[in-house]
């Protein structure tokens, strides 16, 4: 580690030397205020008075329509069906013209007719705006129009017969498959989810369609609320197996149940051991349709140990048992009856919005065909839900803390690395902020965010202690972030951004790179559609151009100040101390923020060690994905 420590020391020396010689290039005297200022769009209205923005680009000959409903009509008690509303919508077959489309023929057909139709979770962590999205793409006008046809073919009329079972089974069984795998996966595409989850964890609809972790357990309780007994027969000799087997986890660690489940399945090659002879016997003797469903509760029951802690392990393989035997009671015309009842809910014209994008000649023909697929929406007044607002993963924190009031640091374990992630966040400026001291705070989590020579990213990569990684304030969001995965060691990333800090020399050409930082948001490179979709949820968020401008006009007011950078470095500490335990505020004293890792065991073990030597007797609380379920009451 010495030799190392030598070698990068010298290797760092001479590149600052060189990065010295580098002037910081000068401010453009013309910055973009907005975040699109070349965008061409209106805001028109649809039928029943929810917003179309149409966003206009000449030179395509594309266009793509999109609504999106809010779902905050949904009510808590039918939360646990949300999450699999995407993929029922688009991945079951429909109804067209009075006949069943399988879904093969129906994908076969997009593929044909037009560019692309899909349905998802349009959301936004800081204003907690939740929506479904359904788009559509066509490669010219006719296709676009085609392609609002199949918007309303899966929106009106997704085939959730009771004779579609097969095949809305297997849909379900595919995405729950791909979300438990979702930890397998590279970091970058999952590890923020957790995270945010965490700091939104009082909005159980955020969760149930933000939170992959959620939605594992929601799309499994209806996998089992979609399967049939057959009968009331099998239904209760079923029953009776799971709670014969919930009785044999009393007292069970986690190596004598993952042995009774493999004895079960015939999978151990081994002597029966004394106690587990009962529930061999039991599930031999079970008829053939109840043994099948034992043998998908088994598999479950394996999946959700990799889910559960060994504090609760008792309790949570309980809950597992008596959660597949009642939700296997739960009809399944009920539980499809149920999902179209959520649809119902949401298919209102007053709870509705929508995007164009498209060059004018095609915008008039568009427009007419986003209207007459919303002329049947429901017109009926909705009504807006409001949700218990119970911290859920704090709540079930302390099930096996008594006494714990806020948790200031917590982690989830990741078996499946070696590595570390920090997510650190806290409040800062919006594109709504106005008020000049946050925006010194903004502008001073700019310093050394970024990629510049000087920059964290660019120190912490180097020293190979993080890949993707940084220290940032973000507009969109509100919040300050400290970002840093794949950390060989959360102590050593964390220590050595610390001191990269602390020792860092004042260079007053800084202020001009902090104020840049703040205007790189801008789409004006991007794709057209995504160019008119963001716009169009920028103002249903209420970030108009206008708003951004003002914020911008104030950062540039800053600016203007010569004492900047002084007065920028001067609240560097406060600022970056709120999201780097050891530098700075005690963060048991920042109000809002939110320390979050992600690791094995082993990295929190290491990450404890060393907040105990910043922090002072501090304890790092163990999540699992299991405390980010929304669990049914008995």
């Amino acid at each position: 580690m010495k030799l190392f420590k030598a070698d990068y020391d010298a290797k760092t020396a001479i590149i600052d030397e060189e990065a010295k010689k580098i002037s910081m290039p000068k401010f453009v005297d013309n910055p973009p205020l907005t975040l699109d200022d070349q965008l061409r769009y209106s805001e028109e209205k649809l039928p029943g008075g929810g917003p179309l923005v149409v966003s206009t680009f000449e030179n395509m000959t594309s266009a793509t329509a999109g609504l999106a409903f809010d779902m905050y009509v949904v009510p808590e008690s039918h939360l646990h069906y949300v999450a699999a509303i995407p993929v029922l919508l688009t991945d079951v077959g429909i109804i067209k013209d009075g006949v069943s489309l399988a879904y093969d023929q129906m994908i076969e057909r997009i593929r044909r007719e037009i560019l692309s139709v899909e349905a998802y979770y349009g959301t936004n962590s800081r204003t907690e705006r939740v929506e479904l999205v359904i788009r559509g793409s066509g490669s010219d006008s006719e296709e676009a129009i085609k392609a609002v046809g199949w918007m309303e073919s899966i929106l009106f009329d997704p085939d959730w017969r009771i004779e579609n079972l097969p095949r809305i089974r297997d849909a379900i069984d595919l995405y729950l498959k791909g979300l438990r795998n979702t930890m397998k996966r590279s970091e970058e595409s999952w590890v923020q989810d957790p995270a945010y989850a965490y700091w939104k964890q009082t909005n159980p609809l955020y969760l149930s369609t933000s939170s992959f972790l959620t939605s594992v357990h929601a799309i499994h309780r209806l996998r089992w609320m979609l399967k049939d007994a057959g009968s009331s027969k099998t239904e209760k000799e079923f029953s009776g197996f799971l709670a014969k087997l919930a009785e044999h986890g009393v007292g069970a660690d986690r190596a004598k149940l993952t042995e009774l489940l493999d004895i079960l399945t015939d999978e151990a090659n081994i002597d029966i051991p004394s106690g587990a002879e009962n529930m061999a016997g039991l599930m031999k003797n079970l008829s053939g349709e109840a043994k099948a469903l034992a043998e998908d509760a088994i598999e479950d029951l394996r999946l959700g140990l990799a889910e559960i802690p060994d504090a609760s392990l008792t309790a949570d393989w309980r809950y597992l048992c008596m959660q597949m035997a009642a939700d296997l009671k739960t009809d399944p015309s009920q539980a499809l009856s149920d999902l179209q009842y959520v649809m119902s809910l949401l298919r209102k014209s007053d709870n509705v919005r929508g995007f164009l994008i498209a060059n004018s000649a095609n915008q008039k023909s568009l427009e007419l065909r986003l209207s007459t697929l919303v002329d049947r929406l429901d017109d009926s007044p909705s009504k807006r839900q409001t949700y218990d607002t119970d911290s859920h993963i704090i709540s079930r924190l302390r099930e096996r803390s008594p006494g714990l009031d806020r948790p200031v640091y917590v982690g989830l374990i990741n078996p499946n690395t070696r590595s570390g992630v920090f997510i650190n966040t806290s409040d800062c400026a919006s594109y709504e902020t106005t008020d000049p001291e946050t925006l010194l705070k903004y502008l001073s989590a700019r310093l050394y965010g970024g990629g510049g020579a000087h920059s964290m990213f660019m120190k912490t990569w180097s020293a190979g202690l993080a890949y993707s990684n940084g220290l940032r304030s973000n507009e969109s969001t509100g919040r300050l972030i400290y970002y840093a995965e794949r950390c060989p060691d959360l102590a050593q990333t964390m220590q050595f951004v610390v001191n990269e800090l602390r020792n860092a020399e004042d260079d007053p050409s800084l202020a001009e790179y902090a104020v840049a930082q703040a205007f790189v948001g801008n789409r004006a490179g991007s794709r057209y559609e995504q160019r008119g979709a963001a716009m169009a949820s920028d103002l249903a968020d209420g970030i108009t151009p206008d708003v951004v401008r003002k914020f911008r006009q104030g950062i540039l007011k800053l600016r203007s100040d010569d004492r900047l950078y002084q007065k920028l470095s001067s609240r560097m500490e406060a600022t970056y101390g709120e999201v780097l335990p050891g530098y700075g505020p005690r963060a048991a004293d920042v109000t809002g923020a939110v320390y979050f890792i992600i690791g094995p065991e082993e990295q929190f073990e290491s990450y404890e060690d060393y907040l105990h030597g910043v922090e002072g007797d501090v304890t790092l609380y163990r999540l699992y994905p299991r405390d980010f379920w929304i669990v049914r009451e008995f």
